[in-house]
């Protein structure tokens, strides 16, 4: 009886470093890792110059991180552009970008638009994601894009 207690331990300790190597040891996906916010330069990254509102008479335009390329689609029409995170298939909205009118501002009610340019005809105004449905996986990559966009706000221009 007492070898048969001392086999079933023997076996479950077996079992426990046998899984524990194929957790350690297992191949991983290769997955690109998303460089933390905190370690990425500023001085060392390079930016591209988007226009946006190109179907209307007022553009902009604003400096995007090079190193987003892959990872971003705009999407622009009207009086309104839009910003997405892409990974794969997927895509969410990662900014939104609107011309008002001075009249339609004032009759805006829509609250979470934040204005960020103005002129005696026209406000450009934009809305900052949540990232409100993207998986823990993506939310990474999603929050330092995120973090990118206090700087890319300071960089637009009216063209």
């Amino acid at each position: 009886m007492e070898i048969k207690k001392i086999k079933i331990i023997i076996l479950g300790f077996v079992i426990l470093v046998v899984g524990a190597a194929i957790i350690l040891f297992w191949p991983k996906d290769n997955v690109k890792e998303p460089v933390p916010v905190a370690v990425r330069d500023a001085a060392d990254r390079t930016y591209v110059r988007l226009s946006l509102f190109n179907t209307m008479p007022n553009k902009i335009s604003l400096e995007i991180p090079e190193d987003w390329e892959g990872s971003y689609r705009v999407k622009d029409g009207g009086n309104l552009a839009r910003i997405f995170f892409i990974q794969g298939a997927g895509e969410w909205e990662l900014l939104l970008f609107k011309q008002f009118s001075q009249s339609q501002w004032v009759s805006n009610m829509d609250k979470n638009w934040q204005k960020i340019l103005e002129n005696n005809e026209l406000i450009v105004a934009y809305i900052l994601s949540t990232g409100e449905g993207i998986s823990l996986a993506q939310m990474s990559e999603f929050n330092n894009m995120r973090a990118d966009v206090s700087a890319l706000l300071k960089s637009i221009k009216m063209r």
